[in-house]
Order: structure tokens, then C-alpha cells, then sequence
């Protein structure tokens, strides 16, 4: 058994009877039992994807074995030929010399070449094309009037008249602050996908629900996914055990992560609530997910890693995904 492995857990890390959550976790906590997951025929695509990414020699190795259980080509049965292959049997004049079938195959070698030349194909002939053309020419013309008509109607109706001034005056840039989105517009936007042109390393779980607002079954965990980031709000805590940095008694405690790592924020206010994540269950939007458990709530970035976990006792960042449940620590 690996050194810190848990006993039992080489098992269920080969069992295709075991969750496929269970599998996602085991491959994220436990390197050594990556190359039993990748070779695990219950584990799910996406898992496989992110495992083949790491660069880890004994897992592409399982990947490679992987690939060539499902795909090894049964070619023995076909004997071997230096004959050229023809489409036409051998022509023969007695049913003595007509070609026998071994084990259910026919021998390559029974066929031949035929001397029988092939009749071109006439042309179409051109009458019938005749009608494509004509109409074809037609609709041309009926194009080129539709343009001129457009600019005589243009021409004739002229430019609307502008209103003269005898004063220049200097154009000032675009104000385009008030155009910027900001977490709290009521425009709806359509649901993001994860960047086509970034990798994602750290994915969601199998079955994950796409959604961009979420909160624990308590409701005291209320978290916002808005498509590079992710910030979780907490309505009650209390930190003073465990010396963790709150924003203070009178202020929502909100922690953040994006592609930089996760940070406390005090503007945010107490984030609105959101579709009810139950525990085991994982949302995703954009290139950020969130997992809820019975302990409190982990979030992070898919591409970059960076996220946090957070209870009502404290908070801690992360940069490898998914914080399971028991390296809280808190």
C-alpha cells in the first residue's frame, strides 16, 4: 500500500462498483492511486481527460493499455496475400474448380483482376442543363434591378438636412463606465462556457448543475459563480476561535478567488441567495464550480485551480481545485 494511503482505498480505487465522485476524489487527494482510477472501467471521460493532462508516466501508461483494450483490431483471421485484390470472382467452367471457403472466410487469392473495361458515363446532355441556365440568369438580373432601384429610391429621397453651427465643437470620448457589467446588473447574460482557449485542469465533477447563483441547505453559505470567478458570502459566523481575518460584526464576510487566488472581501454585502446546492451535489458556470458538503462549501477556478473553502468556523485558500471536506482543517 502507498505511503499515506488509506487502508482500503487501492480497492476501491480499482472497483468499478465505486461513484464516480468517489473516483474524482480519490485522483485528486491521492497521487499514487492515479494510474488504478485511469485504468478503472467505471471512470467517467472528463476524468480521464484531466488525468492524461498531468504528465504523469505511470498514468498515460494506464491510459495507453486503457486505449488498447478497447480498440485492438482482431487481424489473424485475414491470411496473407502478395495477390493483386480483384471484385470479381474467377470465372470457371466446372463446379470442381469453383473456389472453397475455409473457417467462414474466402481466400483473397480466389479472386482476380478483370479484363472487363469500363463504359464511361455519357455527359448530361445539354438541353438538360439548359433550364438551370436560364434560370440561373434570371435571378442575375432580378439581383442587379433590386440594386439600382435601392440607390435611385436613396438618391431621390437625398440626405437628411443637419443643423449648421457657427461654433466648433471638440467631441469628448465615450463615457463607457456605464456600459461595464457589474456583479450586481439586473441584465440577464447568456450562461458562459469554460474558455476555449485556456485548459481546463481542475474540473467540475460528472453531473454538475449549471447555474451562476447557489447556497448550502442551511442558507447561511450563499455563493455567486460568474464565470472566471467565484465569491462565497456567509450570514452568520464566528472566526474568534480560530484566528481567521472576517470583515468584522457588522459586515458581511465575503471570500473570492479568480485566476489569482482567493482573498476576503468587505464591499460585497451578504450575496443574495440562490438555487439550494445539496450536500455531495456540485455547481458549475463558466470556468468556476462550487461543491457543497455537510461541513461547509469549496469553490474554485477549472482553469487555474485557485479557490477556498469556507464554514461558519473559518475559511482557508487553496490552489489544486476542490478542497475535500477533511483538510478543512478548520
Amino acid at each position: 500500500m502507498a505511503q499515506g494511503v488509506p487502508e482500503g482505498l487501492s480497492v476501491a480505487a480499482a472497483n468499478p462498483a465505486t461513484s464516480p465522485e468517489d473516483l474524482r476524489m480519490i485522483a485528486y487527494q491521492y497521487p499514487s492511486l492515479r494510474a488504478v482510477v485511469a485504468a478503472n472501467p467505471s471512470t467517467y471521460q472528463e476524468l480521464l481527460d484531466w488525468l492524461g493532462q498531468l504528465g504523469d508516466a505511470d498514468v498515460d501508461l494506464a491510459l495507453l493499455k486503457r486505449h488498447e483494450r478497447h480498440n485492438t483490431v482482431r487481424t489473424s483471421v485475414f491470411p496473407p496475400t502478395t495477390q493483386p485484390v480483384s471484385y470479381a470472382p474467377r470465372a470457371t467452367t466446372s463446379s470442381a474448380a469453383r473456389p472453397q471457403q475455409s473457417s467462414g472466410f474466402v481466400r483473397l487469392s480466389q479472386f482476380q483482376e478483370t479484363s472487363t473495361p469500363v463504359r464511361p458515363v455519357s455527359a448530361t446532355p445539354v438541353q438538360n442543363q439548359r433550364p438551370i441556365v436560364i434560370i440561373s440568369v434570371l435571378l442575375a438580373l432580378i439581383l442587379v434591378l433590386g440594386v439600382i432601384a435601392w440607390f435611385v429610391i436613396n438618391d431621390a429621397n437625398g440626405p437628411r438636412p443637419v443643423a449648421q453651427s457657427n461654433n466648433t465643437v471638440t467631441s469628448a470620448p465615450a463615457d463607457t463606465s456605464a456600459a461595464t457589467p457589474t456583479p450586481d446588473s439586473d441584465t440577464a447574460s447568456p450562461t458562459p462556457t469554460p474558455s476555449a482557449s485556456q485548459e481546463v485542469r481542475f474540473p467540475a465533477p460528472a453531473g454538475a448543475v449549471n447555474t451562476s447563483a447557489v447556497q448550502s441547505p442551511t442558507g447561511n453559505i450563499r455563493c455567486s459563480l460568474q464565470g472566471e470567478t467565484v465569491m462565497c458570502s456567509l450570514a452568520q459566523h464566528d472566526f474568534s476561535a480560530g484566528g481567521f481575518a472576517d470583515c468584522g460584526a457588522d459586515v458581511a464576510t465575503t471570500i473570492g478567488a479568480g485566476q489569482t487566488g482567493a482573498d476576503l472581501r468587505c464591499d460585497q454585502g451578504l450575496l443574495a441567495g440562490g438555487t439550494v446546492l445539496q450536500y455531495g451535489q456540485t455547481a458549475v458556470f463558466g470556468d468556476v464550480a462550487c461543491s457543497s458538503f455537510d461541513n461547509g462549501m469549496s469553490c474554485w477556478n477549472t482553469v487555474t485551480g485557485q479557490g477556498f473553502a469556507l464554514n461558519k468556523a473559518g475559511w482557508k485558500a487553496g490552489t489544486n481545485g476542490a478542497i475535500a471536506p477533511n483538510d478543512y482543517g478548520f
